[in-house]
């Protein structure tokens, strides 16, 4: 093979390679939030911090944020827990459960309607402007 035709693999191996690289830097963060989600509750129950203190509501937090700290080896706080709190979010999020109908009182709002609907948007808010 000669120089040039080796140019564009190596391109190409580079490039794989560094999007491996990317990648699996990402996957231990996700990989630690992923299984807190999963083990929350056992979690909050047996390796909370604050879980013999009934005014904090953490809910194992404390220790995501401990596990994502000992990931990363930063001991950057106020980034730490924005992530916790996303993940508390995401969590909030993928909890929401929708009931049927049929499993549920009737309505008339629809067959996975679970709380009240909110009122529709003002009509006249947007006014186009007028083309003589």
């Amino acid at each position: 093979m000669s120089h040039g035709a080796m140019m564009p693999r190596l391109r190409k191996l580079i490039r794989i390679s560094l999007i491996l690289v990317v990648c699996a830097g990402m996957q231990g963060t996700i990989l630690v939030e992923a299984l807190f989600l999963i083990h929350q509750d056992h979690i909050a129950e047996h390796h909370c911090v604050n879980r013999n203190n009934p005014d904090v509501q953490c809910d194992g937090m404390c220790f995501l944020v401990k596990r994502i700290e000992d990931a990363h080896g930063s001991h950057d706080h106020a980034s730490l827990s924005m992530r916790a709190a996303d993940v508390d979010i995401r969590a909030i999020a993928f909890s929401y459960t929708m009931i049927p109908v049929a499993a549920s009182t009737s309505n008339e709002y629809g067959p996975y309607h679970t709380g009240p609907v909110p009122d529709p948007p003002p009509v006249d808010i947007f006014r186009p402007p007028w083309m003589s």
